[in-house]
Formats: structure tokens, sequence, C-alpha cells
């Protein structure tokens, strides 16, 4: 049997497959509910199952087959997890396996209908619990994924309004701001506080199951002020940010916008709101105008890509 796991801050989710790589059982955990992906394995895998390969999208920087991750205390280890599988594991970014799972991805939704160009570049974005970045780079004739841990880049204001914003998180975290602190779930709730405190609304959703998702749903109806111009401002830096992305990886091929708050906006990503914001870079707007941009509402999508590569270890 094969594994293959998407494992974020927020959520631990595993995939049981066949040898020929047809899913068997699925889980869908919250991460806080394990120790580690060890406990977690131990937890949810049917006893006496013969693992062969397997595969794990982690949401943190992965060097030599070891991943701290960045948002939840976990140390993900290959070797450590090849002796509990007694199996052949490969420990990837999060971001990496999103990729991977882009290249043969359903559920997508056209943003900048664009000519695609063979052969080049390819960028993921994705916001979630963080801001994941990646790339696809096109070497020869097949490509080669690039990781990159671009969401912990500095926070770059564009107007005075988010050099407001800058400054009321730089006060919220105490020092320096990356991109991630505000283009990301908690980012969301961030936002909405900054518009909130300005404009002495009420600091309502403090009872919600989920702040951030209740403020987005309310941004959605228009039912709060605040939220509303919260989430706008949200769209607007996630266009921009993932035109940055774009020029950083020369992505003449493609630009990917994935994850949970990508489909939770789908109206707003496919708004002139982000699409602007994203092409609003100078004497490079001509280039990015060109650059096709699609969003993938597939939430398997990493799953995907990481049961591919698990799917490819079998073969070594």
């Amino acid at each position: 049997m094969l594994v293959a796991g998407d494992i974020g801050g927020t959520n631990t989710r595993l995939w049981l497959l066949s040898p020929a790589g047809k899913i068997v059982k699925r889980w869908n955990q919250k991460t806080r509910d394990f120790a580690s992906l060890e406990d977690a394995l131990t937890t949810l895998l049917p006893e006496h199952t013969s693992i062969f390969a397997a595969c794990f999208g982690v949401a943190g920087p992965v060097g030599k087959g070891r991943c701290t991750a960045t948002n939840f205390p976990w140390v993900v280890d290959e070797k450590r997890l090849a002796r509990k599988l007694g199996a052949k594991v490969m420990v990837i970014n999060d971001l990496v396996a999103l990729a991977w799972g882009t290249t043969t991805a359903t559920r997508v939704t056209k943003i900048a209908a664009r000519p695609v160009k063979q052969g080049s570049n390819v960028a993921i974005i994705a916001a979630g619990t963080g801001l994941g970045e990646a790339a696809l780079i096109w070497h020869h004739d097949s490509y080669v994924p690039l990781a990159t841990e671009g969401g912990h880049a500095d926070f770059a204001p564009r107007s005075a309004l988010e050099a407001e914003v800058l400054a009321f998180f730089q006060e919220r975290v105490g020092g320096r701001v990356s991109v991630e602190r505000v283009l990301s779930g908690d980012g969301i709730g961030g936002l909405y506080d900054f518009f909130a405190t300005g404009k002495r609304a009420p600091k309502e959703f403090v009872t919600a199951p989920d702040r951030n998702v209740a403020i987005v749903e309310s941004a959605l109806a228009g039912t709060n002020r605040a939220a509303v111009s919260a989430v706008e401002l949200f769209v607007s830096l996630y266009g921009a940010e993932a035109g940055n992305l774009a020029l950083r990886t020369m992505a003449s091929g493609g630009v990917w916008v994935c994850g949970a708050i990508a489909i939770a906006l789908e109206r707003l990503i496919r708004s002139r709101t982000f699409y602007e914001a994203f092409a609003g870079k100078g004497r490079f707007e001509p280039m990015l105008r060109s650059v096709p941009i699609a969003m993938c509402a597939d939430p398997d999508v990493g799953l995907r890509g990481a049961a591919s590569c698990a799917l490819a270890l079998t073969r070594r």
C-alpha cells in the first residue's frame, strides 16, 4: 500500500492508496490532535497495514529530508518515518506537492485566459494557515520543482493605507511583518481589526467557531463594513503578491492560485481588484498581462501531488 499526506498547520490529511494509486481510505484530522506525524499514522492507519512507499507534503522548509514545520510544533523526518513504516519515504514542502498536483488539476477556473506558453516556468501561490509559494521551473524537457519560503519575505506597502496597515501589524507582532502575517487566515482577522479600530466598528465574531471564516462570510454577505474593507484589501494584496511571485520566477507559463481561502473568495479572486493588483507592476505590466492565471478549486490538489510522488517512489 501507499500513503500520501498533506500536513498543514490546521489539518492533517492522509490517503491510503493501492499499489496502483487508487484511493482506499481518506482521513482529515486536526493537526493539533496529534503530537507528531508518527502519532497520527499510529492512530489512523489500520493495524498490520504493509506500506511500501509514502510521500508527505509538509508546511515548512525541507532540507535533507527533514522539515521543522512553521506554524505547528512538528518535526517531520524521512529517516524516522521510513523506520516506522518500513517503507520508502519522501518528505517535500507542501507547496511542492501542490505544484505537482496542478499538473493534473481538476475544477479549474480561469482568472486570466491567456495563451499558455509551453516550456515556460509556472508559479503556485496558496494562502491558508500560512502563505505558500512555489514554482515549477522548466529545464530541458521537464519541470523541476522549486520550493520557496517566499511567504516570509517582507510585507511591502504600495499606498498610504497599506503603510498604515504595516504600522498596525508591526505593533501587533512587535516588529518585522512578513507577507504571511497579512496574507493568511489570521491576516484576514488582523485586517478586520485594523478597519474595525479605525472606524470604531464593533469587534464582532469573537465567539465564532472560526473567526476568520466568519469575517469572510460577513464580507461576502455585505453585512459588516469593516469586514468588507478587510476582505477587499486582502484580495488586492493577494493579487499583488501573486504578481510579485510571477516576476521572481519569470512564470510566463502561468500562475496557479490555490488553497482554501481562494476557494472561499473565488468570486473576488476573479474580480478586477485581484487582476489589476497582479498586473500593476510599472514597466513590467505588459509582461504580466500576458501571463495566464488560473484558480484550482480542488481541495485535494496537494494530496494528488503527494500521491504521484509516492507512486514514483515505487518505480525506484
